[in-house]
């Protein structure tokens, strides 16, 4: 990790875990969900058998060709697809419950990155003004070195040195935004 501020790192570290925690939480709802998914798949395919199975022999029926046991598999049949047909509302429903919290933990990884993204950023904001303080305070000294030394060779008049135009620029604007002007 970055050399960040302890303050931030520990707090970066928090949220890790909690990324790690909402990580896991998601494979597991993700798992739960497949297994949902494939009981409710298994209840419709199999109904989708049985409807079929239904269909032939109706279809055979219905073209004079009875079976000796045709009434008694249209029987087990219908209370197969009766059983099943109750089975299924129950992993409808577990399918939905198991989408939402799949969501729910999906959402939390994605808030725990988000954090985490907004803790590096302010750690590194606050590691640039600390950089631009200690650069400001050694282009002070700098100028002070520049106005010393100028003095000490005889040299009168405007300084030597000046600020590129673009940094003139920037720190009017940062003290006119800060009322300093």
């Amino acid at each position: 990790m970055t050399a960040f501020p302890i303050v931030y790192s520990d707090a970066i570290q928090a949220q890790a875990q909690n990324l790690a925690e909402a990580v896991a939480d998601s494979a597991n709802s993700a798992l739960v969900l497949e297994a949902a998914e494939s009981h409710r798949g298994k209840i419709a395919q199999r109904i989708a058998e049985l409807s079929a199975r239904r269909e032939v022999i109706v279809t055979r029926r219905g073209s004079g060709a009875h079976g000796p046991d045709d009434g008694a598999n249209l029987a087990l049949i219908q209370a197969d697809m009766e059983g099943l047909t109750g089975l299924l509302p129950d992993a409808v429903a577990r399918v939905a419950a198991a989408e939402a919290a799949y969501r729910g933990d999906s959402a939390a990884c994605a808030r725990c990155r988000e954090e985490i993204s907004r803790l590096e950023a302010q750690a590194h904001l606050g590691a640039l003004a600390a950089h631009a303080e200690a650069l400001a305070a050694k282009l002070l000294e700098t100028i002070g070195g520049i106005a010393v030394a100028e003095r000490q060779v005889g040299k009168g008049g405007p300084p030597s040195w000046r600020a590129p135009r673009e940094l003139y620029v920037e720190l009017r604007s940062l003290a006119a935004k800060n009322n300093e002007l």
